[in-house]
């Protein structure tokens, strides 16, 4: 029952080695921030866009605009496309 205190744990390695551990873990969370800091990836720089209001209502209308919904109309387990085609809802 005491043995994490007195067996292992009065160990100074086992206690640097769990200090290493933590910290490198740390150091590698930093490194990859920063290096997403100076080269963002695509998504994100839209979700740093989207967090401005206006690009926000410009992303919003443009996704409403190529939206494959737009245009359709719902009917009883059917999906009339604005090509006519049908699609049979489960």
């Amino acid at each position: 029952m005491e043995a994490f205190f007195y067996g292992f744990g009065q160990n100074p390695t086992w206690w640097l080695t769990l200090v290493f551990i933590v910290v490198c873990v740390h150091v590698f969370e930093y490194t990859v921030g920063a290096y997403r800091a100076f080269f963002p990836t695509g998504t994100d720089v839209y979700q740093e866009l989207g967090q401005d209001p206006t690009y926000k209502i410009w992303f919003e209308e443009a996704v409403v605009s190529g939206s494959r919904q737009r245009g359709m109309r719902y009917s009883d387990g059917l999906i009339d496309e604005e090509n006519g085609s049908d699609i049979q809802l489960e």
